[in-house]
């Protein structure tokens, strides 16, 4: 289950200035947490995954989780180590209204619900593959158009 924390949680957490967002597998005969990932367990801090609505989480056949963080329109594939092994952020942005009864609209790829689908869901004769994609070193990476001369 995808848990946004705070009060509501479980268990409760009280929300925090670096709060994130966690995944977990809960054995609810023991009552225990029996898998959980969040940003602290991908080394990473904590507000590196949060959303704090409009989220999902689903257990994939090969035994990874796909996490749907739709308040920033990510998606991502992790195994049960806790490895990033398959990511999207999507580029697509429209205007859209806040919530808490405010008429304020603003610019944002949320995606309500991302759906992992097979290949057997294509039908017949539509080609596929899969590439393997080195992912760039964020620190060094840099977009042409935005540095200045």
């Amino acid at each position: 289950m995808f848990d946004n924390e705070g009060e509501a949680g479980y268990p409760a957490v009280a929300l925090g200035i670096a709060t994130g967002s966690r995944v977990l597998e809960i054995d609810p005969v023991a009552r225990k947490i029996v898998w959980s990932y969040s940003g602290e367990t991908s080394n990473s801090p904590g507000w590196t995954f949060y959303s704090s609505f409009i989220s999902d989480a689903r257990r994939l056949p090969n035994g990874n989780t796909f996490i749907d963080e739709g308040v920033n329109g990510r998606f991502f594939q992790v195994t049960p180590k806790g490895e990033i092994v398959w990511e999207y952020v999507s580029p697509y942005f429209s205007q859209t209204t806040v919530g808490g009864g405010t008429a304020q609209t603003v610019r944002s790829n949320w995606v309500y619900r991302a759906v992992p689908v097979p290949y057997a869901w294509a039908p017949n004769g539509v080609p596929h593959g899969e590439t393997a994609v080195t992912s760039p070193d964020v620190e060094q990476f840099r977009v042409a158009s935005a540095i200045k001369p």
